[in-house]
């Protein structure tokens, strides 16, 4: 739907409304993706436990190393379906796609060999981080907003409290563990958002 209304701003040549709307979306991308990669990181150890067992332990690391690209896909989506298409520049999409596929192969090539599972998914952080950073190249002058940097550091600042608050929690319970985790989480994030005065979190409780 989004799209839809920045195509039909891009075509009325609307740059106010398009440029509001998409400060919007990307502010609401970092409020949730963010935190995410957070909360999925300091809880790692605890999901596999619950979800596949102590026997899935040894994968903690290829699962933390993969978390990041919550962030670089949801950046990289946001940029191909509300800058680019709107824009009529999907060609980018499809060239940075191919980047993509040459270069997973090659790192995947390279990588497996040595780490394993842990070396494809290197393979594919460091793939999705090079997608997303040619992406804001090509886009950057969307992204070159004191608001938008403001935003991304409030929600950076959120998650970091994020990762302090669940190191402190322990129990004798996984389950536990998790749910207060999650919790505490969640409600800090929204404190510290709504303290700092997020442009998203201000839009969520109006």
């Amino acid at each position: 739907q989004f799209t839809v209304f920045l195509f039909i701003y891009v075509q009325n040549n609307d740059k106010e409304k398009y440029g509001e709307l998409l400060q919007k979306s990307i502010h609401f991308t970092f409020f949730f993706s963010l935190p995410a990669c957070a909360g999925l990181f300091a809880l790692c150890k605890q999901l596999l436990v619950i979800f596949s067992g102590e026997a899935y332990l040894p994968a903690e690391s290829t699962m933390c190393i993969i978390i990041p690209t919550i962030l670089f896909g949801s950046v990289g989506s946001l940029i191909d379906s509300l800058i680019f298409i709107p824009a009529r520049k999907e060609k980018f999409t499809f060239y940075f796609q191919i980047i993509n596929c040459v270069l997973n192969i090659l790192l995947n090539m390279l990588l497996i060999p040595l780490y394993g599972a842990f070396g494809a998914a290197l393979a594919t952080t460091i793939v999705e981080f090079i997608n997303m950073a040619m992406k804001v190249i090509v886009a950057r002058k969307n992204f070159l907003s004191k608001n938008i940097t403001r935003n991304f550091f409030i929600s950076a600042i959120g998650s970091a409290v994020i990762l302090l608050a669940i190191f402190f929690i322990e129990t004798d319970s996984v389950i536990l563990d998790s749910l207060l985790s999650i919790f505490a989480g969640m409600s800090l994030y929204a404190f510290i958002t709504l303290l700092l005065k997020h442009d998203t979190a201000l839009l969520l409780v109006s």
